[in-house]
């Protein structure tokens, strides 16, 4: 079972627009087929007892950022934190809990082979 993600909150709808803006990002959002990408990983690190896991789309577009901007998990963590551009990017509303950098490191230990 996975966590659900991404509901906009009240606060978020009275932000002006261009706060937490990454041009970089929205374009690259706008132009890959995330739904394929999703398809390929909707099966991977699902927690059947416990805790919801993170949705897998997700936890790969982090892994994504990571790259993209040589961050270590911790660091990772931190921006996600930080980062409202970042948290649009992976589909974290305000609200949402993030993921922390032990849950970053199992999934990119447990999945990185698998996609």
């Amino acid at each position: 079972m996975h966590r659900k993600m991404g509901n906009q909150s009240m606060i978020e709808a009275f932000l002006p627009e261009q706060v937490g803006r990454n041009e970089r990002l929205e374009r690259i959002d706008e132009v890959v087929d995330w739904n394929e990408i999703g398809k390929l990983v909707e099966n991977i690190y699902s927690a059947r007892e416990g805790k919801p896991s993170y949705p897998p789309l997700m936890m790969v577009k982090v892994m994504i950022l990571q790259q993209w901007y040589n961050a270590s998990e911790p660091e990772m963590e931190a921006a996600l934190l930080d980062r409202l551009s970042f948290r649009r990017f992976v589909g974290l509303a305000l609200q949402d809990d993030s993921p922390d950098h032990s849950t970053i490191s199992r999934f990119r230990g447990n999945n990185v082979a698998t996609i």
